[in-house]
């Protein structure tokens, strides 16, 4: 999967749902099978920086059992939890306080005019 392709992908799920960065992880490791974890871990943060830089997604803290944002990570802040490989872990729980990406308005648009080049 291309670096363009993965952005893409990341990009239409955000639009239509709220995501943990594992799963982005998983994305990756599902279309790349053949990558070793540590560069699967770096293509999935690398598009994932580069969509939060791009202002294209944000980070959340979720609480799942309500299925809803807790609060909204500034720009500062979303790039250090991305940083951080413990933040790519799934979660063991349900349990209030998840990271999540999701789609912001600008990244919306993006996703329906088709592919997004970032």
């Amino acid at each position: 999967m291309s670096k363009q392709s993965l952005k893409n992908e990341l990009l239409w799920d955000a639009a239509d749902d709220w995501y943990g960065l594992w799963e982005a992880l998983w994305q990756v490791k599902t279309e790349s099978p053949e990558l070793p974890e540590p560069n699967a871990l770096e293509a999935a943060r690398a598009a994932v920086k580069a969509l939060l830089l791009d202002g294209l997604i944000y980070l959340c803290w979720f609480d799942q059992d309500a299925n809803s944002e807790i609060g909204v990570m500034s720009s500062e802040e979303a790039l250090k939890v991305v940083s951080r490989d413990e933040s790519w872990e799934p979660v063991a729980s349900f349990a209030t306080g998840q990271i999540r990406y999701s789609a912001t308005d600008k990244g919306i648009r993006a996703s329906r005019k088709g592919p997004v080049s970032t």
